[in-house]
């Protein structure tokens, strides 16, 4: 039995090799791989993001209960024996982050021992940090928060410290780890010819559109709009998402800026990381920038359809709040609940 684990990192096409996964399972077959069903097959195969078919082991692995594990890969196993299939292919992008957790992996490593699996082999992508940390930032502003970029690094760019952990942990278990440069143009390479061994040239690639994400001026609308109004932010991004991005090199040269400092007080651990994982994320990293006071505000582009998006948002916010408050407002009934005190009362 062998186990083929995708475990990350975060903002590095996971959703993209998934739907090549479910998409192409017949063609893993053909080379041995199982790829155990989920309840997000369906989205994975548009395209969508999900977390893949490995969401529960995950969860039984957060848990680090050693029999939910050991029930999942063994569901996942009998069913491959089933099709003739000796190893089981396993997505999920939050894996990585877990194994910063010796208990976690402890977990882990224990529910392969009892259940005699021969290999387990790993494969973690990771992107470089200045494209990574923008990507993320952008992700985790949906809701309109983390106007202070400085702070947000502080406080919830996690990558690097989670990262380190997991790599002064992983030698010490018996499992074949791999490491690959995120790229959009060796992805499906590393993952399918280097990592699985499959002809990447035989693959069904969908068409599928690129899952858009607003620009960091757009953020900065919704940020701002959502400090100076009431709205609705959901609606808002939604909108804002539709229209085409505007370029503010003010915003770009802050962010820089700002990933500069942070990163250069973490050098140390950089340069740990890039040792271990044998390539560079920091190419693109300008430290010399760290220096830069970024104290200044940057302008933002609000263009007239910016305005019409947001005023649309607060009209949707208002009219729900209007909404909730007639609900409230509304006469309770004044009928006897019959059901609850036995039915059929008379007067």
């Amino acid at each position: 039995m062998e186990l083929y684990l995708h475990i990350g990192t975060n903002k590095t096409a996971s959703s993209f090799l998934q739907t090549l996964m479910v998409t192409n399972a017949k063609l893993l077959a053909q080379c041995g791989y199982y790829i155990p069903t989920s309840k997000y097959d369906d989205e994975m195969k548009r395209g969508s993001i999900t977390p893949g078919n490995g969401a529960d082991l995950a969860w039984a692995i957060h848990d680090k209960n050693v029999n939910s594990i050991k029930q999942i890969l063994t569901k996942s196993f009998v069913e491959a024996k089933g099709e003739g299939l000796d190893k089981v292919l396993i997505s999920n992008e939050i894996i990585v982050r877990l194994f910063s957790d010796k208990d976690c992996l402890d977990s882990f490593s224990q529910s392969v021992k009892e259940l005699n699996i021969t290999k387990v082999k790993l494969i973690v992508f990771v992107r470089d940090l200045l494209g990574h940390s923008r990507s993320l930032y952008l992700h985790r502003s949906k809701s309109g928060d983390n106007f202070d970029i400085q702070n947000w690094f502080e406080t919830d760019y996690e990558t690097l410290s989670l990262t380190d952990q997991f790599l002064k942990l992983y030698k010490q278990y018996n499992f074949e780890f791999s490491f690959a440069s995120f790229n959009s143009n060796t992805l499906v390479t590393n993952f399918f010819d280097v990592f699985l061994e499959v002809d990447s040239k035989s693959l069904q690639i969908p068409n599928l559109s690129v899952n858009k994400s607003l620009g960091l001026n757009e953020t900065r609308v919704l940020q701002t709009a959502k400090i100076l109004s009431r709205l609705n932010t959901h609606l808002l991004y939604s909108k804002l998402l539709k229209l085409d991005t505007t370029a503010n090199e003010e915003l770009e040269k802050q962010f820089k800026v700002e990933a500069a400092s942070y990163f250069k007080n973490h050098i140390k651990t950089i340069q740990f990381i890039e040792d271990e994982i044998g390539f560079k994320i920091s190419e693109k990293i300008d430290f010399n920038q760290a220096d830069l006071s970024s104290n200044s505000k940057p302008t933002i582009y609000l263009t007239e359809e910016h305005l019409n998006v947001i005023k649309q948002s607060q009209y949707s916010y208002l009219t729900s709040l209007l909404h909730d408050f007639r609900t409230k407002l509304k006469p309770k009934s004044n009928k006897f609940n019959t059901k609850r005190y036995g039915g059929n009362l008379r007067p």
